[in-house]
């Protein structure tokens, strides 16, 4: 059995000590090995993740106040803007456009 589990062997017994592991020791190691490198990429790929996200928080928590504060006045009057073009629209009818 344990030479069996060292070699690839074709097996024509019938269970238990036929056709019930097909695998041999190297085909686990090679699988085992193909397994590892997947979870270390997954590693890596998560690592770059999470200093992607530690940078966007950098960025965020470092954020310039008075920039920040000059943006929002700019949308806020943009939106101010809209909203009367939009009030004005509404109160059009046919006989005022006439």
């Amino acid at each position: 059995m344990l030479n069996s589990s060292l070699e690839i062997t074709q097996s024509t017994t019938p269970p238990p000590f036929g056709t019930e592991l097909s695998n041999n020791m190297t085909a686990v190691e090679h699988d085992i090995g193909f397994q590892r490198v997947l979870i270390d990429q997954t590693n890596e790929r998560h690592n770059s993740l999470i200093s992607f996200f530690e940078g966007r928080i950098a960025t965020t928590e470092n954020i310039d106040p008075l920039d920040a504060i000059t943006r929002l006045l700019d949308d806020q009057q943009a939106l101010e803007a809209s909203f009367q073009v939009l009030s004005r629209v509404k109160q059009l009818t046919l006989g005022n456009f006439l």
